[in-house]
C-alpha cells in the first residue's frame, strides 16, 4: 500500500428527524480558509476515498464517486433541529491526477443547471462544469473535439432526393395506397388474356324477352297426342269410395291362419250316448279273506316287535346298546389299596416325545417323557430376587435369613477370607456341622435342600461376612 495524503474538512450538519443521508458535491463544499468561505472544487483534485474521523453519531458509510459527488450515510436519522460537526478525512492516494473538472467556453445564450436544478453561474464567458455520459463515466476530448460514441443512432434514415420530381428507375415494390394524380383517367391495356377476379358472377340485364310459357287462348288441336298419358308421383281422388265391395274368385273362400272368434260361448251344450264312470259288473270274484293252509312266515307289524313277557329265557349271543351315547361307565377304584386286573380300564398318563411339546392354554393335557422314560419337569419359571444383603456372622448362632413362605431360591457366599461359616436351614446353627462353607464358597438351596424357613449361622471366627441373595 502506498503513501496517501489526509486532508481534513469539517462539515457541520443539521438534522431534520427524518433523513439519515447527505449527498453534496465536494467541489462545492464551502471551508473556511484565511477568515473566508471559500468553495472546495476550486483547489484541488478529486480524492481517492473519504473517512468520517471520530464521528460524534454512528455512521453507516461515507463514499465519493469519479465526479466528486459525497454521500455520508447516518446510521439512523439526525433528530430535527440538532446539529453535529463532522470531520471529514479526505484521503489522496499517491500518484493521484484525478482532477475536479475544468472550465469550459461557453457562447451564446445558453442556461446550466447542476443535478438538483440549480442555476450555474458562468463566469468570465467560462463554465465549471464537468461532462459525463448517462452512466455516470467522464466524457474525454482530443484535440478540441469531444470523444463520444453514439449508440442510439437509428438504422434506418429518411433521406430526401435533390432532385423534384425523384428518379426512379428499375422496379418498385410499393406496399399501402399509392397516389398518381396524373395518370389518365382512361387507359388502353393490350393483352392476349386477363382474369378479372372482381367480376360478379351475375350480371343485371335489361330489355323485352320471351318467357318459356306462353298463355294461349282459343281452340288448341292436337293431332298426335296419345289417348292414354303415362301419370307419375301421387294423385288425389275427390270422390273414390271409402268402402270398396271384393268378391273372391273362388268358392268359398279360403281362409288361412288363427281367427279369434269373441263371441263364441266357453260352454257348449253335446248330446249323444255316453259311458258312465261307474259300471255294473256281474260274475264270479275272489273274496277279500281266503282260507290258507301250510307252513306261514309272519312279520310284525312294528320295528322293532314289542314283547311282553314276565319272564323269558334267551340263548345264544344277544347285542345290547346302551341308550346313551357314549356309555356311562361309573364305579369306584380305590386309591393305593387294589391290584389292577387284566380287564382293568385303566389310564395312560403320559406321552413318549424326543422334544417337548407345546399345549394350548387351559387344555387338559398328558404328562410328557423322554424316549428313555424320563418325566420332563420345567423348573425354569422366571424368579424375583430380593435386594442382595450381607450379614456380619459372630461365634454364636444368629438368623442370617426370615422364614418366608414364598421363597423360591436362595444362594449364600461366604466372603470372609479366614472364616468359616456353618449354616442351620430352620434350625440352630452348629460350628463345622451341617452345612459349612470355607472362605470364599457358596451354596445355592436346591429340590433336596429347600426350606422356607429361617436360615441361621455361626463362624469359627467374628466378624464373617456372609453374602445374601433370596428369591420369590
Amino acid at each position: 500500500m502506498a503513501l496517501q495524503q489526509i486532508v481534513p474538512v469539517s462539515i457541520l450538519l443539521r438534522g431534520d428527524g427524518a433523513s439519515g443521508t447527505f449527498v453534496f458535491q465536494l467541489g462545492d463544499l464551502y471551508q473556511i480558509s484565511s477568515g473566508s468561505a471559500v468553495p472546495y472544487g476550486n483547489l484541488g483534485t478529486i480524492p481517492s476515498s473519504i473517512e468520517v474521523s471520530n464521528p460524534p453519531v454512528p455512521i453507516f458509510s461515507a463514499t465519493i464517486d469519479a465526479n466528486g459527488n459525497i454521500t455520508i450515510t447516518l446510521v439512523s436519522a439526525l433528530g430535527a433541529g440538532v446539529v453535529v460537526n463532522l470531520v471529514l478525512n479526505l484521503i489522496f492516494d499517491s500518484g493521484d491526477m484525478g482532477l475536479f473538472p475544468r472550465p469550459i467556453e461557453v457562447t451564446g445564450g445558453f442556461h446550466f443547471e447542476d443535478a438538483l436544478g440549480n442555476d450555474l453561474a458562468i463566469i468570465a464567458g467560462m463554465l465549471p462544469v464537468a461532462l459525463a455520459d448517462g452512466s455516470g463515466a467522464p466524457i474525454t476530448s482530443t484535440g478540441g473535439s469531444l470523444n463520444t460514441n453514439i449508440t442510439n443512432f437509428p438504422a434506418t434514415v429518411a433521406v430526401t432526393q435533390s432532385t423534384t420530381p425523384w428518379v426512379v428507375t428499375g422496379s418498385v415494390i410499393a406496399s399501402g395506397t399509392v397516389v398518381v394524380s396524373n395518370l389518365p383517367a382512361s387507359q388502353v391495356v393490350t393483352l392476349a388474356s386477363t382474369t378479372i377476379s372482381n367480376f360478379p358472377a351475375s350480371q343485371a340485364v335489361t330489355g323485352t324477352f320471351w318467357q318459356a310459357t306462353q298463355p294461349v287462348s282459343g281452340t288448341v288441336v292436337v293431332n298426335n297426342f296419345p289417348a292414354i298419358q303415362p301419370v307419375s308421383g301421387t294423385i288425389s281422388v275427390a270422390n273414390f269410395p271409402a268402402t270398396v265391395a271384393v268378391t273372391q274368385s273362388t268358392s268359398p273362400w279360403v281362409v288361412s291362419g288363427t281367427i279369434a272368434v269373441s263371441n263364441f260361448p266357453a260352454s257348449q251344450a253335446v248330446t249323444g250316448t255316453f259311458w258312465q264312470a261307474t259300471q255294473p259288473v256281474s260274475g264270479t270274484f275272489w273274496q277279500a279273506i281266503q282260507p290258507v293252509s301250510g307252513t306261514i312266515t309272519a312279520n310284525q307289524g312294528t320295528s322293532p316287535w314289542v314283547v311282553s313277557l314276565a319272564s323269558t329265557t334267551i340263548t345264544g349271543t344277544v347285542a345290547v346298546t346302551q341308550s346313551t351315547s357314549p356309555w356311562v361307565i361309573a364305579g369306584t377304584l380305590p386309591n393305593n389299596a387294589w391290584v389292577p386286573g387284566t380287564n382293568n380300564v385303566g389310564v395312560l398318563p403320559a406321552l413318549a416325545n424326543a422334544v417337548a411339546p407345546t399345549w394350548t392354554e387351559g387344555a387338559q393335557v398328558l404328562l410328557s417323557e423322554d424316549l428313555k422314560g424320563g418325566l420332563r419337569i420345567n423348573q425354569r419359571t422366571p424368579q424375583t430376587p430380593a435386594a442382595p444383603a450381607q450379614v456380619n456372622v459372630g461365634t454364636s448362632s444368629v438368623q442370617v435369613v426370615a422364614a418366608n413362605a414364598n421363597r423360591t431360591g436362595l444362594v449364600l457366599t461366604n466372603l470372609s477370607t479366614n472364616r468359616t461359616i456353618s449354616l442351620g436351614l430352620a434350625a440352630t446353627a452348629v460350628a463345622s456341622s451341617g452345612i459349612v462353607l470355607p472362605p470364599g464358597a457358596s451354596w445355592v438351596m436346591d429340590a433336596f435342600t429347600f426350606v422356607t424357613g429361617a436360615i441361621n449361622a455361626v463362624a469359627s471366627g467374628n466378624a464373617a461376612t456372609l453374602a445374601i441373595q433370596e428369591l420369590s
